[in-house]
């Protein structure tokens, strides 16, 4: 649908394009959330906060992973206004003022470690699942998780 709001659309209808459009920024905002994890996890946030604007190489290079892959991480930050781009250049960097919350510079700690919660959730989702349907059926003594037990299976996943 465009931006555009014909005359003739209902407010049912907007209503329910403003709400597809915020499903859609969710959608976005996950994919985000996952590539922030994994940023934390492979120390690429603590690197880009150390180095001067790079290209994808030469932080591959630093950080002793696949260039490809970095490229590919790098272009979904940009795409997040996590990491900026110098297309002059063709270098990324890390704006000071982002690093401060995705490395060890915040002081609430790494804000990005706890972007790590949700591909978790992702892993054991299936099994929340079943513990639904458990519960259901009024079995909870079989269900794989129960609400107590949520957190450990989060920091165990």
């Amino acid at each position: 649908m465009t931006s555009l709001t014909p005359v003739n659309q209902t407010n049912h209808e907007m209503k329910a394009e403003a709400f597809s459009h915020q499903l859609l920024e969710t959608l976005n905002e996950g994919a985000i959330t996952l590539m922030i994890s994994i940023g934390h996890r492979t120390g690429l946030f603590d690197l880009l906060a150390k180095l001067p604007p790079a290209t994808s190489e030469t932080i591959a290079e630093a950080v002793g992973l696949q260039e490809r892959y970095i490229r590919e991480w790098l272009g979904a930050m940009v795409t997040g206004n996590i990491i900026h781009y110098d297309c002059t250049h063709k270098t990324y960097y890390l704006p000071q003022e982002h690093a401060a919350a995705l490395t060890g510079e915040a002081v609430s700690g790494k804000i990005s470690a706890f972007m790590r919660y949700m591909p978790l959730l992702g892993s054991i989702e299936d099994q929340i699942i079943y513990s639904f349907h458990c519960w259901a059926i009024s079995k909870p003594q079989k269900a794989a998780i129960t609400v107590a037990t949520l957190p450990t299976q989060l920091i165990s996943a």
